[in-house]
């Protein structure tokens, strides 16, 4: 059978992967952020940048690990998937700019419904940790691409 010449980001097999993995964090992210234990009543709010974050810097000592962890790194964590599987699904999403977008709408939009909802605090600050793992994922969707392609010219396309 012939090899398809296709660039990996537009496979149709990585697309359906992707696809299907995206479901499934789509999922979790509503199970997390919306359905989770710890969920609580509406009324919290921060709209002053970084105003969360030095409060958990600065409180490192005098918190629960888990919660220190979980604020600071959880919220980037939590969205490096985005920024890893949007341009393996659209191949327009293949630009650090538009997954940036994503990440800022994306988690804006999480934010204001667990808010309105009162599933959660909106906090400016969650906002641009989630932004941050969006990037991120997508620096490692960039290095995984950079390693196929290097691989696939290496072995003469049968990768």
């Amino acid at each position: 059978m012939a090899r398809s010449n296709k660039p990996f980001l537009v496979h149709p097999n990585i697309r359906l992967a992707a696809g299907i993995l995206f479901s499934v964090y789509g999922l979790l992210l509503v199970k997390v952020l919306f359905l989770g234990p710890y969920r609580f009543g509406p009324g919290r709010y921060n709209l002053a940048p970084f105003n969360s974050l030095v409060y958990y810097i600065k409180s490192y000592n005098d918190m629960n690990i888990d919660t220190w962890f979980l604020n600071l790194f959880g919220n980037v964590i939590m969205f490096m998937p985005l920024g890893f599987l949007l341009p393996l699904l659209l191949t327009k999403m293949a630009k650090w700019r538009q997954i940036l977008y994503a990440s800022i709408l994306t988690s804006s939009i999480l934010e204001i419904l667990q808010f309105g909802l009162g599933k959660g605090s909106l906090d400016v600050d969650d906002i641009l940790l989630n932004t941050v793992g969006g990037v991120i994922g997508y620096s490692i969707f960039l290095m995984g691409a950079k390693i196929y392609t290097t691989c696939t010219a290496a072995t003469g396309g049968s990768s």
